[in-house]
């Protein structure tokens, strides 16, 4: 049989058309980052300052200086084009005036601040679109950008941080830069810059010193911005014919985010080409599932996917012929955390049990959720008294039942319970309260554990409960030390 081996016309026309985008529009320069403060933007106006030297026609569109006095020396000798005035709620702001642009048609023009997010009343929301505007009218834009703004990054820097980020520009949009350049500066140096209020004003400073600028947090957003930025060059050098695709499964559930921000930074680990599939099945879907199902096409599409649609009768069926036709090499997906009879019939069991030419990434749904048990959010507490009582509830609460148990079940099943307890509990509480779990049960265990009729020096003799107390304290001991 001779295999087909044409190319898919919208995959074609696809291809033509992203060529054709190439010759009409002008080239983005991303001058990218870790954080505010560590030189993106004197960066680019010392690259601008070298193309004006060299009879380049360089203006100024938007420029934000937060008041630093070398940003501000670099600015002069450059053409700096108004700013359009928009007010809100009786206040005066300032925007970039993309008409005032278009009009001059220089050949390079600044932008700074690429994810800002633009006052009501602009013309776009985000600043992102305004640029790509530029881009089509074949003027050539340098911009920055931190990698905590990334929308693929997001999540991973919130878990990390601890701060949430507010403004977020899709992935698709840097995939767009012709050139990344990567602007970066260690921890300690930073910190010394944020000292000397080169980085915000004094007040500002401190505070940011203290949560946001903190040296582990640094550390963890520049290896973020080194990896993406070797992730990216290393795609752009790769031949397709080499790449890693990687398949998402996203349906209607508000999960199916954090399930796409995964696979997108696993396709960047991998320096993988990232595909989202959507299985229409005969299920309807209520008004709210469309408009998260959309929701989720929509971002999915934002961070660069393509999306593939089938109408199988079951999900793994589909994912399965699909890898097929597109030689997937990788199939992310949710790990349903529901009863295992549901768990043997979902889509990520069936895919597991079929044999297929890729590997299956199975993703946790408290993993993608971000939620804890309900066991896990009553034991984890902040504060040590509730610690205390809650242990002592638990202790209490092991005691009572072994005393109304004793009678049916006897002695060993009790000394069963408690041994059952001592290593759960161990897996949820802090060290600090090991002492109180230590010995609490191992003196109730004593005293409900024998029979009432039955004097306890006289008992304790006898080797089998002697032999039990030592095997309850060493597999106590064994679970905390």
């Amino acid at each position: 049989m001779i295999k087909d081996t044409r190319l898919d016309p919208d995959e074609l026309l696809r291809k033509i058309q992203k060529e054709e985008q190439k010759e009409i529009s002008g080239r983005l320069k991303v001058f990218f980052g870790m954080v505010a403060g560590v030189g993106k933007t004197y960066a680019m106006l010392n690259a601008a300052r070298g193309l004006k030297k060299e009879g380049v026609d360089v203006v100024v569109g938007y420029i934000e200086t937060h008041g630093r006095k070398e940003t501000e020396e670099l600015l002069e000798g450059l053409e700096i084009l108004p700013r359009k005035k928009i007010e809100h709620r009786e206040i005066e702001f300032e925007e970039m005036d993309i008409d005032s642009i278009l009009r001059r048609k220089p050949e390079v023009v600044l932008v700074d601040e690429f994810a800002h997010t633009n006052i009501p009343g602009s013309r776009h929301v985000k600043r992102y679109q305004d640029v790509i505007e530029i881009l089509n009218h074949s003027i050539n834009v340098f911009t920055t950008l931190n990698v905590q703004h990334l929308e693929s990054q997001v999540e991973s820097v919130e878990k990390n941080t601890s701060v949430k980020i507010r403004e977020t520009i899709p992935d698709s949009i840097l995939d767009m830069a012709d050139e990344i350049v990567l602007i970066d500066l260690s921890p300690d140096d930073l910190r010394k810059r944020l000292q000397e209020g080169k980085v915000y004003v004094p007040e500002k400073a401190n505070l940011a010193g203290d949560y946001f600028f903190k040296k582990e947090n640094l550390t963890f957003l520049r290896e973020t911005a080194l990896n993406y930025t070797a992730r990216h060059v290393n795609v752009a050098l790769d031949s397709e014919k080499f790449r890693e695709k990687i398949l998402v499964s996203i349906g209607s559930n508000p999960n199916s985010y954090s399930l796409l921000r995964y696979a997108k930074r696993l396709a960047y680990e991998r320096n993988g080409e990232l595909f989202a599939i959507y299985n229409q099945t005969r299920e309807n879907l209520t008004k709210e599932n469309l408009s998260q199902l959309e929701k989720n096409l929509s971002f999915a599409r934002e961070l660069g996917c393509e999306i593939l649609y089938a109408a199988d009768e079951d999900t793994a069926e589909a994912i399965l012929r699909i890898s097929g036709q597109k030689s997937i090499t990788r199939v992310v997906i949710e790990k349903s955390d529901t009863n295992w009879w549901w768990r043997w019939n979902s889509t990520a069991s069936k895919l597991a049990r079929i044999p297929s030419n890729f590997e299956l990434c199975l993703v946790p749904y408290s993993f993608i959720s971000g939620e804890e048990s309900v066991l896990n959010r009553f034991l984890r507490t902040s504060s040590g008294g509730k610690q205390y009582l809650t242990s002592l509830t638990l202790i209490l609460l092991a005691t009572c039942i072994s005393l109304f148990l004793e009678p049916i079940a006897g002695y060993w099943s009790i000394s069963l319970l408690y041994l059952f307890f001592v290593s759960g509990i161990g897996s949820f509480f802090p060290k600090d309260l090991r002492y109180l779990q230590d010995y609490c049960p191992e003196f109730s265990g004593i005293f409900y554990s024998f029979h009432p009729d039955i004097l306890f020096y006289r008992e304790v003799g006898r080797r089998t409960y002697v032999w039990r107390f030592s095997f309850y304290i060493y597999h106590h001991r064994k679970c905390y030390f």
